[in-house]
């Protein structure tokens, strides 16, 4: 029904219920309020409501399940140096990150709106340097859980006798629910940020793809140090897992899941020094299960098709 009619409509009402014409202009406000309710998602009254459906950032109180990953991060390594009577004061020094920075920027999304970004980078060891580790882009990511990445990062590093120290990154937004240009914005900005703080760099601190993050993204903050320190010869090495073509390496989406790959295979052609219900090595009647379809997953399930495997 068109306004005129409409208003046509509500006249004809007033004559009969004897409405002033304050009912009259009342009658429409309302009309017209819930035609920008139902098509317009912008309308002032529904701006809070619309931002919490975007969910660009949770809050900055720790998630349960992070501060739980914390405690038993923690708790295993005691034990573990427990085992090998590692000296006292050198656990306490191992049981916390040497560097953690949380940050806070402002971000404008595409329709104009001002929001807060939480980020995070730890770096747990400064034994060996570079410190090596992802950058995590999920709305659950929080302080405690990129703590006790860092420190498992620590640990993998130096069991496989790799020269650097643990570090883990995060930026706590649902990349789902945000446009390229928006995610762009906002990494970028996150790798501004650490470079303000001199945080990063190919002999300081050197992030990688992690869950929610890819090339694409790496790319993004390889290309952002570069604009920033164009002075920086090694530049190139600030960032792993950025695209071949400015200056990635073949193998490197896949590497992950091939790790995963020799580790089972190492474990399984060593599985009698531990288990006799299990036959030693990889053949096809063992079957697999695999748990969640990302990088990982995904590269995993490609190795078991080849060998045409249970899966």
């Amino acid at each position: 029904m068109s306004s005129l009619g409409l208003t046509l409509r509500i006249l004809r009402q007033t004559k009969r219920k004897r409405w002033n014409f304050a009912n009259v202009l009342q009658r429409r406000k309302f009309h017209h309020q819930n035609i920008l309710r139902k098509y317009m998602p912008y309308h002032k009254e529904n701006l809070l409501s619309y931002h919490m459906k975007r969910n660009y950032s949770a809050s900055s109180a720790a998630h349960d399940e992070g501060k739980q990953f914390l405690i038993a991060s923690e708790k295993y390594f005691k034990k573990a140096a427990n085992l090998i009577k590692l000296d006292p004061s050198i656990v306490q020094a191992l049981s916390r990150c040497r560097t953690v920075i949380a940050l806070t920027y402002p971000f404008k999304d595409d329709n104009g709106e001002i929001h807060t970004i939480e980020a995070y980078r730890a770096q747990h060891s400064h034994h060996k340097l570079p410190t090596k580790g992802g950058v995590r882009i999920d709305s659950n990511v929080n302080l405690d859980e990129v703590t006790a990445l860092a420190m498992l990062m620590t640990w993998k590093c130096a069991c496989l006798d790799v020269p650097f120290g643990g570090a883990k990154g995060g930026i706590t937004v649902n990349p789902r629910k945000l446009s390229e240009r928006e995610l762009e914005r906002i990494v970028r900005a996150y790798t501004a940020e650490l470079m303000a703080f001199k945080v990063i760099g190919p002999g300081v601190d050197v992030p990688a793809p992690d869950m929610g993050s890819g090339p694409r993204e790496m790319g993004w903050m390889r290309d952002t140090y570069q604009l920033l320190n164009r002075s920086d010869v090694d530049l190139n090495g600030v960032i792993t897992g950025k695209p071949r073509e400015v200056g990635g390496i073949d193998g490197r989406v896949e590497a992950t899941g091939l790790g995963v790959y020799y580790g089972i295979k190492e474990c399984l052609d060593r599985v009698a020094d531990f288990s006799d219900d299990i036959t030693v090595g990889l053949d096809q009647n063992k079957t697999c299960v695999i748990q969640g379809f990302g990088n990982v997953g995904y590269h995993r399930c490609i190795i078991h098709e080849r060998r045409s495997w249970s899966t």
